[in-house]
């Protein structure tokens, strides 16, 4: 009988091993999972929650291509999945965004149609026919929409979408070529802004050798950079059947005589005497837009011994 009891005892302390076991190992998965399953930075977040493209790099919707950039390489450092536990979502939802909103046509067809005008991955008249093939917005018809009645007219067979035959995919329209132009300017247009007026030479459909001259008008805003671009839509109609194209122009800094740029600083250099060095000096400098400011330096004054002058 003793020999039994013993038995049941450890028994029982065999049973009670094993309950602790199996509850701290409960424990451990459970904290396992927490941690696992934390929750994003509240940057990674917000961005999930946002359905516009510019809401997602966090611009307006009249953000120009260097501000597009800058907005792009912010986003990434907050959704790298370094910080985000490999978490890819948010890292790739921004470069999604930045995909679309970095090309000009991408961005064109997003402004006009949204991003069902990107959904069959098509680009400029593509994506409006994938717009008509889908009845147009809202469950209406494709010209029922006032803004393509007012664009192509209420006859079907002024729209250009619509010209395809059974069996053969659908014609594109012929378009012009973009022309790409190098513009130097002065480091005072960049400072003050300007407008350029810029001869420019498109294709002569009748005579190739003959190219067709056109003069534009290139806005300067102040503030510009050595390296932005200016683009002007529409210019290009040398092709009187097909769509017109763009002209973009490459600004190029000139160099200046007296200033050097560095960012958004203006640098020059000043040469002195010995004696101004020792003295000081007070010099009039000529600002870019025009003005003269006083630039000197403090005084130095030392009593010099005449043995040391010797």
């Amino acid at each position: 009988q003793q020999q039994q009891q013993q038995q049941h005892g450890n028994d029982a302390r065999t049973q009670n091993n094993s309950r602790n076991s199996s509850s701290n190992t409960s424990t451990n998965n459970n904290d396992t999972d927490s941690s696992n399953s934390s929750p994003l930075p509240p940057a990674a977040q917000s961005i999930l929650s946002q359905s516009c493209h510019y809401d997602v790099l966090g611009i307006t919707n009249t953000a120009t291509q260097n501000e597009i950039q800058k907005a792009y390489r912010r986003r990434c450092v907050l959704t790298h999945p370094d910080k985000t536990r490999g978490d890819r979502s948010a890292f790739d939802k921004v470069s999604e965004a930045y995909d679309v909103l970095s090309c000009e046509r991408k961005r064109a067809v997003y402004d006009r149609f949204g991003k069902e005008g990107l959904d069959g991955g098509g680009m400029g008249m593509d994506a409006g026919a994938n717009a008509m093939r889908k009845g147009g917005f809202g469950g209406s018809s494709f010209f029922g929409n006032d803004a393509f009645r007012e664009f192509f007219g209420a006859n079907p067979q002024n729209n250009p979408f619509a010209r395809r035959t059974s069996g053969q995919q659908q014609q594109q329209q012929p378009r012009n070529r973009d022309l790409r132009y190098q513009l130097e300017v002065t480091l005072e247009e960049l400072y003050n802004g300007a407008t350029k007026h810029v001869a420019i030479q498109q294709p002569n459909p009748l005579r190739s050798h003959f190219p067709l001259r056109k003069e534009v008008e290139v806005a300067l805003t102040p503030g510009m950079s050595n390296g932005q671009t200016v683009r002007l839509s529409g210019v290009v109609d040398s092709m009187p059947d097909a769509a017109p194209a763009d002209v973009v122009f490459l600004v190029r800094e000139r160099r200046h005589g007296t200033y050097t740029r560095r960012g958004c600083d203006l640098a020059m250099e000043v040469k002195i005497s010995f004696g101004e060095s020792i003295v000081g000096f007070r010099r009039g400098v000529e600002r870019l837009d025009g003005r003269t400011i006083a630039v000197e330096s403090p005084t130095v004054r030392r009593v010099v011994r005449r043995e040391e002058i010797a």
